[in-house]
């Protein structure tokens, strides 16, 4: 098997037909401040949203630990049909053969898959719903055959009443944001590596998060820290799509805040998000002070 070929081998075929030689437990654990950070953007009206090429079990693990998702409610995932799954036939994969199954259990399905807007509007009404890469594979098959506006279309009506894209590649990444875009949300993405660079670029606003050592954050000036990075995101917005890149000593998940419909202008909201963000980098300091 050649590189290329493995390049474009399935997860699920890399996955299988091994042999078992241990487990391996690893534990990133939440910052402390994050929780209060994430209530403050929810303060501020944003819809936070969670994207990461993790897999679906650890992003529903982290999403429940941060509050993005209710875990009172049912928590399904879009998935192709088992059948569908089992023929394993790339160019029969139809959107009709895509159903929401439990997280936990993808051998029954709880509901068959309508792309309607209205009927996932509902089912996101109980329900937590999350997305991977096997179903935006899906329905970018589907596309192929009748056209770029079927798919687009699609993630559009869907991706608005999703809690979580786990599973996902950079390029869905970007998808993702412009579904969000279309739907008529204004998207701030966060992201911290190259995966995140192509979906960086088509959010409104990008922001790179980088690693600085407590010693370089300690030697800034906190009234510096706040006049300038507090006014980064305002520079994006007018700018058209900026990226800016701010020394965050942190890790945080891919977090995607869409701006939904609302009376405030999105100017309103952004002054909210960035004291938001400017609290925030006081916590940093004070952290490393």
């Amino acid at each position: 098997t050649s590189l290329e070929e493995i390049k474009l081998m399935e997860r699920s075929k890399i996955e299988s037909d091994l042999i078992f030689g241990g487990l391996l437990c690893l534990e990133s654990k939440i910052k402390k401040f994050t929780m209060d950070y994430l209530n403050n953007l929810r303060e501020s009206q944003c819809e936070i949203k969670m994207i990461t090429g993790d897999a679906l079990l650890t992003a529903f693990n982290v999403a429940k630990t941060l509050k993005i998702v209710d875990e009172n409610l049912n928590h399904l995932v879009l998935l192709p049909s088992s059948a569908t799954r089992a023929e394993d036939d790339k160019d029969e994969m139809k959107v009709n053969a895509l159903a929401w199954y439990d997280v936990h259990n993808h051998n029954i399905p709880v509901e068959k898959f309508s792309s309607q807007k209205k009927k996932v509007k509902r089912l996101s009404t109980d329900s937590m719903l999350y997305l991977t890469d096997a179903a935006i594979s899906c329905l970018e098959r589907r596309r192929s055959s009748k056209g770029n506006s079927d798919f687009n279309e699609y993630m559009a009506r869907i991706c608005p009443y999703v809690s979580v894209f786990a599973d996902v590649t950079p390029v869905q990444k970007s998808q993702i944001v412009q579904a969000l875009q279309n739907a008529g949300g204004k998207v701030l993405m966060c992201g911290d590596g190259a995966n995140d660079l192509v979906a960086m670029r088509s959010a409104n606003v990008g922001v790179s998060i980088a690693s600085s050592s407590p010693k370089e954050l300690r030697v800034r000036d906190e009234d510096q820290v706040t006049n300038s990075e507090s006014h980064l995101l305002n520079y994006a917005v007018t700018n058209g799509g900026e990226n800016i890149n701010v020394s965050w000593r942190t890790k945080f998940m891919n977090m995607w805040l869409w701006f939904r419909g609302s009376t405030r202008s999105f100017d309103e909201l952004f002054d909210r998000v960035q004291v938001s963000l400017r609290n925030f980098i006081e916590a940093l300091n004070e952290t490393f002070t």
